[in-house]
């Protein structure tokens, strides 16, 4: 194979040309464009769960864009990006600490095929990595609280839970 062939594939030039930038992650692109839409409305995120007008646009804006810019496909790319099992543990976590959940309420939402569990995980993806109403992991006292595997299980043990 010639250069010619090369340079003119432009598959190829993107291959071997040394100045060539990958693509964006999928969670960079829809975060940063969250982000500069906050901004462009002069919004302020704060990380502390709030019921301000700013975090209620705030809101509107990462639910809308959401719903409204992401496919299918960019959900479930977004999640794969981020890894299947930090996902569930980001929606766990946040379900038990941040809104104290009881785990059945937990495995009833698993379980209900139309709650919208992956648009759910993104959102808080996307608040977490933009800092928006992501203090729910500290508790009063400034630690950050994490539940680990083995308390999950022994909270199942205990209350005889079982998920469908």
């Amino acid at each position: 194979m010639n250069s010619s062939a090369i340079a003119s594939n432009p598959i190829f030039a993107a291959i071997f040309d040394k100045n060539y930038e990958p693509t964006m992650s999928v969670i960079n692109k829809h975060t940063q464009t969250i982000a500069g839409l906050i901004s462009d409305k002069g919004l302020t995120i704060m990380p502390d769960l709030s019921d301000n007008e700013d975090s209620e646009q705030i809101q509107d804006i990462i639910s809308n864009y959401i719903r409204m810019n992401m496919t299918k496909k960019d959900i479930n790319a977004f999640i794969c990006e981020y890894g299947i099992s930090n996902s569930m543990k980001l929606f766990h976590d946040f379900q038990k600490i941040g809104l104290n959940s009881p785990y059945i309420e937990i495995c009833e939402i698993l379980a209900t095929e139309d709650y919208g569990l992956e648009k759910e995980i993104v959102e808080l993806i996307i608040k977490d990595s933009i800092g928006f109403e992501s203090n729910w992991r500290i508790t009063g006292d400034g630690v950050v609280k994490t539940i680990n595997q083995e308390d999950i299980v022994e909270a199942f043990k205990a209350h005889s839970i079982e998920c469908a």
